[in-house]
């Protein structure tokens, strides 16, 4: 069941229209779309999936591709896909990044396996599209699918509307590391309560420098991938892996269950999958407060971060790992703690310090296991002005109210009226986390 909600300003739109490429839909076509001579114009694609004409079992035209780190989302899946006009290839640029044509279109399609992968029990959430509109510049949409899943509609023309959704993940007998809530002795949970929220700034929020993140060499490597993509008139070329790897060039990702590679591989590739778009190092990341780069393009000895966010022999101090259990990190829709990534980096820190500090498997996380309510969380959330503002949509009981910047640090509020409170603090523009109830939305202040 989908809810929609809505808190509209004309200029907090408008920032993010001109911040995140999103387009105006007022004049979209209701016709089946014509994919022939796209130029990346993202105002021409349609309203809906059924009309954008994207059939999965169109290979010619939609390729499906993989990535060897999928970024983490719940236990959500994702299927991938690109298009190239005909006539155009992206061409690898210093064997690492890739240079676009216009009118290149990357699909992510995002579903649920309400079954632990059980692929009967999906049912499709989202369709991701980002296109490259010019030669330097992406545009990005999201088309929300209805509950049957047979088709799915725009993410309206508000980018701050959001959709939030809530599923029961049968764990079908597989201990992943949760615990029933309540249980007198440690119980592997038999379920997850999991929320899927989507806001269509959400984007931009990774996509910040108008990157296309998954598509780069670390992650398209996986078996024959690149051979094929070129075979496939996607690639111009495939990269030359020998000369990367003899540059000191990371060429591969991997994965937390790869057997062939060691424990700070995998621990690092998930950081750079997961994490690395906020924490890129980069001056505009820096001078906002999110230090750190957990890049991993180059081979080093000791990662920056080491000593700094990572506690060599003291997993528990780590400033990485309390933020991962702490639903802060991986920043996008971490509703549950990934138990298997926690574990990981758990692993490293012992391993750099040579420590075997014992992991508190299997009580990282108690998770509630009854089937979710439709909604649990029904009101919108505006933050301006230095006030927080909490408009109900139904009738809803506020118990408690905590705001937290992205670095997960709480800031007081001075409760005014109900569903009414001043920040006692001064506000920076940027991503702002608010609980209510022990539920965490996130909403984002403006400054003009």
């Amino acid at each position: 069941m989908i809810k929609k909600s809505r808190f509209f300003n004309f200029f907090t739109v408008l920032a993010v229209m001109v911040m995140f490429g999103t387009a105006s839909y007022g004049q979209l076509a209701a016709s089946i779309f014509t994919w022939d001579g796209f130029d990346g114009s993202i105002s021409t694609l349609p309203p809906t999936v059924s009309a954008l004409g994207f059939d999965t079992n169109r290979t010619d035209l939609f390729i499906p591709y993989e990535v060897n780190v999928p970024q983490y989302r719940n236990y959500s899946g994702m299927n991938r896909y690109v298009y190239v006009p005909a006539g155009q290839k992206i061409t690898p640029d210093d064997s690492l990044f890739y240079t676009f044509p216009k009118g290149t279109v990357l699909f992510r399609l995002v579903y649920f396996d309400g079954i632990y992968k059980d692929p009967s029990s999906r049912r499709m959430i989202e369709l991701q599209i980002q296109v490259r509109a010019t030669d330097s510049t992406w545009g990005r949409l999201v088309y929300v699918y209805n509950d049957e899943g047979t088709d799915a509609k725009i993410l309206t023309d508000d980018p701050m509307d959001y959709y939030d959704t809530y599923y029961n993940l049968d764990l079908n007998g597989t201990d992943l590391g949760y615990t029933t809530e309540g249980a007198a002795t440690p119980t592997p949970a038999p379920s997850i309560s999991i929320n899927y929220l989507r806001q269509i700034y959400d984007c931009g929020s990774c996509h910040w420098n108008n990157s296309a993140n998954g598509f780069i060499t670390q992650q398209l490597n996986v078996g024959t991938q690149l051979a094929d993509l070129v075979d496939k008139q996607v690639l111009a070329s495939a990269p030359d892996i020998a000369a990367m790897d003899a540059a000191g060039k990371i060429t591969k990702w991997h994965t937390l269950d790869d057997a062939t590679a060691t424990v700070a591989q995998k621990a690092h590739s998930y950081l750079a999958a997961n994490c690395s778009h906020c924490h890129s190092g980069m001056p505009e990341r820096l001078m906002s407060g999110i230090k750190n780069s957990y890049r991993y393009f180059t081979k080093e000895t000791t990662p920056s971060f080491v000593n700094s966010v990572l506690m060599p022999g003291n997993p528990d101090s780590s400033e990485i790992l309390l933020k991962m259990r702490g639903k802060i990190m991986p920043y996008a829709e971490v509703d549950v703690v990934d138990i298997t990534a926690v574990k990981a980096i758990w692993d490293w820190a012992n391993e750099l310090g040579a420590t075997n500090t014992p992991y508190p498997y299997p009580l990282i996380d108690v998770v509630k296991t009854e089937t979710p309510a439709a909604h649990k969380l029904q009101q919108r959330i505006q933050l301006s002005n230095h006030t927080l503002s909490i408009e109900h949509i139904e009738n809803y009981s506020i118990e408690s109210v905590k705001l937290f910047s992205l670095l997960g640090r709480e800031i007081e509020l001075q409760k005014v009226t109900h569903g009414k409170y001043i920040v006692k603090k001064k506000l920076y523009p940027g991503l702002y986390f608010v609980k209510i109830n022990g539920n965490t939305l996130r909403t984002r202040y403006f400054s003009f």
